[in-house]
């Protein structure tokens, strides 16, 4: 009853140290259990009735109702506990076939509900039974059977995990994307503003820088330089309306000191 209990535990622990724990007290029940089976006329009969039941057939017998829930989509927890009761049944009967079935049958079920909820926890547990399973099995066939469900198993765990990084890659990027949006926009805004605006000053700036040395030209009677500026200053902005004013005119050199 104490193995029952410590194998329930084990296949249900999420915790690594806890789990590690439980396992110790497995382990000493089952050496506590041998010792017991060794001795006597009991041990005597039970090596013959593993003698018994150690076949294909009759360990198959054993699962055949655990297998039909698990293929027909049963409530999971009763088929764990359904095959930690045959681990169980196997090691207090020294029937290391039966025990190696169940491990690798308890694989089975984390295998297949990890596969569905994309849990990489169930995977975990269901290569570790398989591993445990490997460990135990004398038969070629059945290890390679647990050799391809290892394979196939990290397979799912690869697939899982790439999927899982492509979306948190994905996600990144567009969070990045949308923070350099978030933080550039209104500084984007205020520079094409500043831009826009600078390229208005400047013309504007040129114009009067030279429109003043053509005034200062003019005070000084000098109308070669005065006419250069105010033509440098017509130039400079192009404004429609005021190329009336041709340097050398009149209307220019007076217009343009008012």
């Amino acid at each position: 009853m104490a193995l029952a209990l410590y194998v329930a535990a084990m296949v249900r622990c999420g915790y690594r140290d806890q789990g590690d724990g439980i396992e110790h007290r497995y382990e000493y029940a089952e050496r506590l259990l041998q010792g017991v089976t060794s001795k006597g006329s009991q041990g005597q009969e039970q090596q013959t009735e593993d003698k018994e039941t150690t076949t294909p057939a009759k360990v198959a017998l054993k699962f055949q109702n655990l297998d039909k829930k698990r293929t027909a989509g049963g409530n999971t927890d009763s088929m764990l506990v359904g095959y930690a009761q045959l681990i169980v049944e196997g090691i207090v009967n020294e029937n290391n076939m039966l025990q190696t079935e169940a491990i690798k049958s308890l694989g089975d079920v984390y295998l297949k509900r990890g596969t569905e909820t994309r849990d990489t926890r169930d995977l975990t547990r269901a290569t570790a039974l398989y591993n445990t399973a490997l460990a135990r099995c004398n038969n070629v066939q059945v290890s390679v059977a647990i050799v391809h469900r290892l394979l196939y198993t990290a397979k799912i765990r690869q697939d899982i995990t790439t999927k899982s990084i492509k979306k948190s890659t994905r996600t990144q990027r567009q969070q990045d994307v949308q923070k350099r949006k978030d933080h550039a926009s209104p500084f984007s805004t205020a520079t094409s503003s500043d831009n826009t605006n600078d390229r208005m000053r400047r013309p504007h700036s040129v114009y009067e820088e030279h429109l003043q040395d053509g005034c200062r030209a003019l005070q000084t009677g000098d109308l070669d330089k005065a006419e250069q500026s105010f033509a440098a200053a017509l130039k400079s902005v192009h404004i429609q309306g005021e190329s009336k004013y041709e340097p050398g005119s009149k209307s220019f050199k007076v217009n343009a000191c008012k």
